[in-house]
């Protein structure tokens, strides 16, 4: 049987097409993949993850760089600028973690993104590998140009932490006293250095005539009482708010009950979960990590809520020592200040973010007007991280002017919620810039 001869012209059409399709197969591998091929195996990596795009030009924060002059890296005592941090940095400590922590800092415009038709900010990674972001606003045809007030969310432009006078009501979630006023200070009371406790009876020992910063507890005139007063705060010659005190309970132990699991939400949570996230984000709660918001109570300073504190000395919190001294942690302390869907102490995943995170991002108690947390709001921005309670609660809020700072949690302040997308999170386009933010699938 006669052979058939194949065509020159066939084999030519055979090559250029075999050609044409791996160029095509390697330029889409190219564009949207980076490929490994190990004999006849190619294995696809995406490079439309979220967090990979956020570590790309990462740099550590403990050493000199582009916009860190310091050979010891970010100064987290002072506020960002292009000497002491200006991009994404990787937190020193968790390099050799599975997932190491990427932040943005200072002075960026790279940040934005567009999820759950809000536009957000990306502030940080988590230790789970997800983007912690802030709330922004509402996108402007695929556009996130929404500064000032536009930017926050309130309730009737007047939304304080919590309303209450005389009460620490401050923190995310709380269980603190309600100061008593006592109306005249007798000049025979006696006052006690310490308590001892016998038989349902209160003695105070080591008695003054005086009330002062070393004899705070008194049982109204005699030595022996059922319920001993300690006073906390004098605001005049006949005036001072007192705890009051039973069971035997002394004021360290009061403190330690105090600042424990809190049982009453703030204002800030009802709003942020009951108006705002069940209202608009529950059916997007698979897309959320459920990650820790901390709530830090732990105690730095007793103040005037020790037997040796000076009278109308605040008790100081945890937040406030690692903001004065530079130290910022995203840890949280205590087990019971860690606040999640999963332990039962949030309703939804959502919370507000930390006074530390501001600091790692370019706030310190000065004037910084351009790092990416700052916007020109009229009234403050709330943070979740209580400040001090002197009687009255005190919590760390943004300011309009520019510092990370105190307020009172009786003030007026604005909410800028705080969501986690879950780790491996893609994005479909973008660049994230305010006109052409990072889009998430």
């Amino acid at each position: 049987m006669k052979k058939e001869k194949k065509s020159h012209f066939n084999v030519w059409i055979y090559v250029i097409i075999t050609i044409c399709i791996l160029s095509s197969s390697i330029a889409y591998s190219a564009l949207n993949a980076s490929v490994k091929i190990t004999g006849d195996v190619v294995i696809e990596k995406p490079k439309n993850i979220l967090y990979d795009k956020v570590k790309e030009n990462a740099v550590m924060d403990n050493i000199r760089s582009t916009y860190v002059s310091s050979d010891t890296g970010i100064n987290f005592k002072a506020i960002s600028s292009n000497t002491n941090g200006k991009g994404v940095y990787e937190r020193k400590g968790t390099e050799n973690q599975q997932y190491p922590i990427y932040y943005y800092r200072g002075e960026v415009d790279n940040n934005y993104v567009i999820f759950a038709n809000y536009c957000w900010k990306i502030v940080r990674t988590t230790e789970t590998g997800g983007i912690k972001l802030i709330f922004y606003g509402m996108p402007w045809t695929n556009s996130c140009d929404n500064p000032g007030n536009d930017s926050v969310l309130s309730e009737n432009d007047d939304l304080s932490f919590n309303s209450f006078e005389g009460v620490n009501t401050g923190g995310y979630i709380y269980t603190y006293p309600t100061l008593e006023q006592k109306d005249t200070l007798l000049g025979s009371s006696l006052y006690g250095s310490s308590v001892s406790y016998s038989g349902g009876t209160y003695t105070l020992n080591s008695t003054s005539t005086t009330l002062n910063d070393t004899h705070h507890y008194s049982c109204d005139g005699g030595i022996n009482c059922s319920l001993v007063k300690f006073y906390v705060r004098r605001e005049s010659s006949d005036t001072a708010y007192y705890i009051l005190l039973g069971q035997g309970e002394n004021i360290d132990d009061a403190v330690n009950d105090i600042f424990k699991i809190g049982k009453n939400s703030s204002n800030v949570k009802k709003y942020i979960e009951d108006t705002w996230y069940k209202n608009h984000m529950t059916s997007y709660s698979d897309r959320l990590e459920d990650t820790v918001w901390c709530n830090d109570q732990s105690i730095y300073s007793e103040g005037g809520w020790s037997e040796t504190g000076k009278l109308n000395s605040p008790l100081y919190f945890g937040s406030y020592e690692r903001i004065s001294n530079g130290t910022p942690s995203l840890t949280c302390p205590r087990e019971e200040d860690r606040l999640t869907v999963g332990n039962g102490r949030l309703q939804y995943k959502t919370g507000l973010l930390t006074a530390d995170e501001a600091i790692l991002a370019g706030g310190q108690y000065a004037r910084n007007t351009t790092y990416y947390l700052f916007e020109e709001t009229d009234y403050p921005v709330w943070l979740g991280s209580p400040y001090s309670f002197d009687g009255s609660s005190w919590m760390y809020a943004m300011s309009s002017s520019g510092f990370v700072e105190d307020d009172s949690s009786t003030s007026t302040g604005y909410i800028r919620p705080s969501v986690s997308l879950k780790a491996g999170t893609k994005y479909q386009g973008g660049n994230g810039t305010v006109h052409s933010p990072y889009i998430v699938e």
